[in-house]
């Protein structure tokens, strides 16, 4: 069944939803949802009233959703640990709670849901929202590629998202001009070469129209191109990476003083070589896992990037993803 319009939206075709769905049921919303994002726990106020609409199509890799309950509604995630998800209400509100940030959204006011922490989302029964579901490989990759360098951090965005003026609004009506395009048989944003440079310029709007906790390095890396010491080691630190090289390795790569190569990465990438070589590493050892999940050795794996220490490589690897090797590992 094909949901009516929300107020102020076009009819939606069958070409336009590639698929949708409609329960009476809190099990089956549940079901449907965690199928969708990932295990959480769903409350309904009335389960009576329960009056699940959700419908939804994919690009390459971003998906882009309507979604209502029907009745008041909380929602408890652990941890989107693969995903960013963005929200606007086309009605009613809805609350996030994500560690100690808050933030309120309506028609005017998106939410971004930040991997890392666990999620309480609450919403009111007559809250008919759409949502976009941005992977956080595709968003880490794309910012990676922007700032020139691997990120050493995982990225957290402000909660709260300007939808009715800036460069949210713009960003919200990108969305819906690629939502309603899908109601076209022969539109270029349906299948096709251009749906992964559409998605791009998705990630990079986001990226630079929504504050995060690399905005500042992402403004400067804009203006400033590093200087070739930088660059060198860079590209030393990349090729070498499963090789047990250290500060003196790359200060001779780079060629220049320790101090002045410190003192580059600090002013250019915001952390030191040491932390690069480790961020590179972790990178590589995560897709040596995804790649070779249920074929091969954890241990092997640490140790071939470098990671001595496993009880430390767990540790740190859960905190820059989400989740802990043995759970990449085990990935269906």
């Amino acid at each position: 069944m094909i949901p009516t319009p929300y107020p102020g939206e076009r009819a939606a075709t069958d070409a336009q939803r590639q698929l949708t769905l409609e329960y009476f049921d809190a099990a089956k919303a549940h079901d449907t949802m965690a199928e969708l994002c990932c295990a959480h726990e769903l409350k309904v106020a009335d389960p009576k009233a329960v009056h699940f609409r959700h419908s939804r199509f994919m690009l390459a890799s971003v998906l882009l959703s309507r979604i209502e309950y029907g009745t008041d509604a909380r929602v408890e995630y652990p941890d989107l640990s693969d995903y960013y998800t963005i929200s606007l209400p086309f009605s009613g509100t809805q609350e996030l709670r994500q560690g100690q940030r808050v933030a309120f959204s309506d028609s005017g006011h998106g939410i971004i849901i930040s991997p890392t922490q666990p999620v309480y989302l609450e919403m009111s029964g007559d809250c008919k929202k759409r949502l976009v579901q941005i992977s956080r490989a595709a968003l880490e990759r794309q910012l990676a590629a922007l700032l020139g360098r691997q990120i050493s951090e995982p990225l957290v965005f402000e909660p709260g998202m300007a939808a009715a003026d800036g460069p949210g609004a713009s960003w919200w009506r990108t969305i819906r001009h690629l939502e309603m395009e899908q109601g076209f048989k022969q539109s270029l944003y349906i299948a096709g070469p251009l749906l992964g440079q559409v998605e791009q310029m998705l990630i990079s709007g986001l990226l630079y129209g929504q504050p995060h906790n690399y905005s500042a390095a992402l403004r400067n890396s804009g203006r400033q191109v590093a200087p070739a010491h930088v660059r060198r080691a860079e590209a030393f630190i990349r090729a070498r990476a499963q090789e047990p090289i250290g500060t003196a390795e790359i200060v001779e790569a780079a060629g220049v003083p320790r101090r002045t190569l410190y003192d580059g990465f600090k002013r250019f990438r915001g952390t030191s070589p040491m932390n690069y070589l480790r961020a590179v590493r972790m990178e590589g050892a995560r897709q040596d896992l995804l790649r070779e999940r249920g074929g091969g050795n954890i241990t092997h794996i640490a140790m071939k990037w470098g990671f001595t220490h496993l009880g430390r490589f767990s540790i740190d690897y859960k905190k820059r993803f989400g989740e802990s090797p043995s759970e990449t590992f085990k990935r269906p």
